[in-house]
This record gives structure tokens, C-alpha cells and sequence, in this order.
């Protein structure tokens, strides 16, 4: 048993001191803990040069944020590169109808800025009455 000093303060054995940050146990890892999806830096050069290039074009800065925020979440699930990964991502989404249709006009515009051949799936908008909250 090997005594430690401590400056003249009183003397602490070495096997009663315990390493610092261990207490004799470990902490188990988090249980719902996922490693969010990381957007491809090519994706993300292509995405950043066609909301320029909307930018160039007239389009209004909402309609530009919109439309990079919807190509940046669509990237990160699967390569909007190509169209094939693309479409099979999306017949397995699971999104409402109404923002599948977003997410295929914001992709249709840009398959056709990158010069690809894309035959849009088929979609439709689904008109939905307001909510009125009721005064009673």
C-alpha cells in the first residue's frame, strides 16, 4: 500500500483513490440516440449552384430557401444525383400528398437545371378546407 501526499494535507492510499471522471461504473450508451443522415458535400455544391442559379433567374428569395431546404432533406435520405435512387426513395417515403408533390416540382426543376432526363411520377395536389376554430 503506497501512501500519496497531497501537500501536507492529509495523506489519501492509493487503492481507496478512484481515477479521475471513473466511480466504479460506466454509463450505458443513450438508447434512442441516431446519427443524424450527413448531406454529401457534392450534393451540396449542386444544390448550392442551382439556388444561385434561381436566384439568377428572377425567383423570389422564399421560393429559393424553400426549394434548397427540400433538396437538402431529400439528400440526405438518398443520391438526388440520380433519378432512379430518387424515385425508389420516394415510393418508399412516406410524405402526404401534398408534399410529395412539392418535393417532385422542387426535383423536376432541378433535374431540368442539371440537363437530366426525368419523367416525373405521378402526384396530385389535394385541396383541404381551412381550419375555422369554432367560437362557442
Amino acid at each position: 500500500m503506497t501512501l500519496l501526499s497531497n501537500g501536507g494535507k492529509s495523506d489519501v492510499k492509493q487503492e481507496d483513490a478512484f481515477p479521475v471522471g471513473l466511480r466504479g461504473f460506466e454509463s450505458p450508451p443513450p438508447h434512442h440516440y441516431i446519427e443524424p443522415p450527413v448531406l454529401p458535400s457534392e450534393i451540396a455544391a449542386r444544390i448550392l449552384e442551382h439556388a444561385l442559379w434561381m436566384r439568377r433567374e428572377g425567383y423570389r428569395p422564399p421560393t429559393i430557401r424553400a426549394a434548397a431546404k427540400t433538396l437538402k432533406a431529400v439528400g440526405r435520405q438518398c443520391n438526388i444525383l440520380k433519378p432512379e435512387e430518387f424515385k425508389n426513395y420516394l415510393a418508399r417515403a412516406n410524405y402526404t400528398e401534398n408534399r410529395r408533390d412539392k418535393i417532385l416540382g422542387d426535383l423536376t426543376r432541378f433535374y431540368k437545371w442539371l440537363g437530366v432526363d426525368f419523367y416525373r411520377p405521378l402526384s396530385r395536389r389535394v385541396e383541404t378546407l381551412p381550419f375555422i376554430p369554432l367560437v362557442t
